[in-house]
C-alpha cells in the first residue's frame, strides 16, 4: 500500500495505489560549521515551539553534530596540511 500523506494525493491505477508528484528538496546549507551551528539553532527554537517532536529533533541533532565534526575535521586536515607545505618550503629555501 503506498504511504499517504495529508497533502499527497493517491490514485489508483490497474489496482495499484500511486502517489501524486513528489514535493522539492527543501535545500538547507549545510557546508560549513556555522552553516551546521544556525540549523542547530533552528532545529532547537522548532523543538521548544512543539513544531517538531523532541525525539525527533534529537536525532536530527546528532546527524548534525556528525555532520559538524566532519567538517571540522575537513578543516582541520586542511589548515595542517597548508602548515606542513609552508614549513617544508621554509626548509627548502635555508
Amino acid at each position: 500500500m503506498a504511504k499517504k500523506s495529508d497533502t499527497d494525493a493517491v490514485a489508483v491505477v490497474d489496482g495499484v495505489e500511486v502517489l501524486g508528484p513528489a514535493t522539492p528538496r527543501l535545500r538547507i546549507p549545510l557546508r560549513s560549521a556555522d552553516d551546521v551551528r544556525r540549523e542547530l539553532a533552528r532545529l532547537y527554537r522548532q523543538m521548544k515551539s512543539k513544531e517538531i517532536s523532541a525525539a525527533d529533533g534529537t536525532k536530527l541533532a546528532y546527524v548534525l553534530n556528525l555532520l559538524r565534526q566532519a567538517i571540522e575535521t575537513g578543516e582541520l586536515e586542511t589548515r595542517i596540511a597548508a602548515l606542513e607545505s609552508q614549513a617544508q618550503t621554509l626548509k627548502g629555501g635555508k
